[in-house]
């Protein structure tokens, strides 16, 4: 009820509303490859597949957006220079009720402080 009272104050459309309930699973498998020898470098390839519903349950008087219930499958690998920053190139095959989801490519950079 909240979640639609929510929706319904900010005068958002039915696709547009806030979910009363959300859902997903993930499971992930990598290994560094270079984990058996004495370098402080890691490369780790990994493949992941996700299954996320982020408007599961909307309220009454509201659409369930498509769009938004999801499945990822997604390979990408890890190098990680030192210790405490990563380098993450992956690509991603993105599936959706709504049939428009779109694969992508994400080549990123990390820093953990």
């Amino acid at each position: 009820e909240e979640a639609g009272e929510a929706s319904r104050a900010r005068g958002l459309a039915a696709p547009a509303s806030g979910a009363e309930a959300m859902q997903g699973v993930y499971v992930q498998l990598g290994y560094d490859l270079l984990s058996q020898t004495a370098s402080d470098i890691a490369v780790t390839p990994y493949v992941r597949y996700e299954v996320v519903d982020t408007q599961h349950r909307v309220a009454p008087g509201f659409v369930r957006a498509l769009a938004q219930d999801g499945r990822f499958t997604t390979f990408g690998v890890d190098f990680k220079p030192i210790p405490n920053v990563v380098v993450k190139t992956e690509y991603q095959w993105i599936s959706n009720e709504a049939a428009t989801g779109r694969n992508q490519f994400n080549l990123n950079l990390g820093y953990s402080f």
